[in-house]
């Protein structure tokens, strides 16, 4: 599976998680800051939305929708994206947002 993380700087825990917990074989970082615009080439993007503006996070959306990607907004925590993934894996979300 191919994930593209959009926002953040330090990833590289979240990349680790990625790969060795939900099976991701490639991952791609892209920061957010400059760009207005970007093309999706994953099954899977993970937004973090505290670093990202509200533009860009519309026109992941929309790309997402149109391609059918799996899109997944979630705070940089690691806690909150392994909820994130748990909840889109099928495991159910009851009580899993604060």
């Amino acid at each position: 599976m191919t994930v593209l993380i959009v926002g953040g700087d330090k990833v590289d825990k979240i990349k680790e998680y990625l790969e060795q917990e939900v099976g991701a074989t490639r991952v791609k970082h892209v920061t957010g800051r400059k760009e207005r615009s970007m093309e999706l080439p994953s099954e899977l993007d993970l937004v973090l939305t505290d670093f990202i503006n509200h533009n860009l996070c519309k026109n992941i959306k929309c790309q997402a929708k149109e391609k059918c990607v799996s899109t997944l907004f979630s705070k940089r925590s690691l806690a909150c994206i392994t909820k994130s993934i748990y909840c889109w894996k099928g495991g159910g979300c009851k009580g899993l947002h604060s």
